[in-house]
């Protein structure tokens, strides 16, 4: 093999290891990319980039406010421990699957969200303890959170099944804004003791009746 075609072969292998380097890179620093939506003059977070223990979300891009964690967002980012926000305030919205499989988060501030998407926190099993503002908490929200123990409902309209099924709870109050309550939403709870409802809106609901351990209040 004559000196040119080294020469090329050894800048071509060069080339293709430093591009391999720059994916690397591009995908493993820990980073968030946010979108435009047009519908809402308002960007949300599309995708979270490495496993980092922390992130924390702007509270506008381009003078526009973030207002939503899209779909998937941070989905199995088994490193994730906590997420900040510039503008707490600012975020109504958290899409389907956003969280599911983050093993090690640990709480995160939920007050001012009034939309959660399907299976959102499901399997976060080191979540203890969470403020919902959401009206509807859906399908599986908190499936298979095993370390939840405390939950403060504020706004809820609905309750999805299975919404809190295999959790920790050991008493949770339904305010009084609270219409629906689905069948199997506190399902797998081994350690519920009492559900206390404010109001009378849920007193013929048949699923809660047959769990017997209902206080109206």
């Amino acid at each position: 093999m004559n000196k040119a075609k080294l020469i090329m072969i050894g800048a071509i292998s060069g080339l293709v290891l430093a591009v391999i380097v720059c994916l690397t890179c591009f995908i493993l620093i820990p980073r968030i990319d946010y979108a435009y939506d047009k519908k809402t003059d308002s960007y949300y977070v599309k995708s979270v980039w490495g496993n980092s223990e922390s992130y924390t979300i702007a509270s506008s891009i381009n003078g526009k406010p973030v207002t939503k964690i899209g779909d998937r967002a941070f989905y199995q980012k088994d490193n994730l421990v906590s997420v900040y926000f510039e503008n707490k305030k600012n975020i109504d919205a958290i899409g389907r699957l956003c969280f599911s499989g983050c093993s090690k988060l640990k709480n995160i501030d939920l007050t001012f969200v009034t939309e959660i998407g399907m299976n959102a926190f499901e399997e976060c099993i080191s979540l203890e303890e969470v403020t919902i503002g959401a009206y509807d908490i859906l399908v599986s929200t908190f499936y298979d959170c095993i370390s939840l123990k405390s939950v403060n409902l504020i706004n809820t309209v609905s309750i999805g099944s299975y919404a809190f099924a295999n959790t920790k709870i050991k008493e949770i109050t339904i305010p009084s804004t609270t219409r629906i309550v689905y069948e199997n939403a506190f399902n797998m709870m081994e350690e519920l003791e009492t559900i206390y409802i404010v109001g009378s809106q849920l007193k013929t609901n048949d699923y809660l009746n047959s769990l017997g351990i209902c206080i109206f209040e």
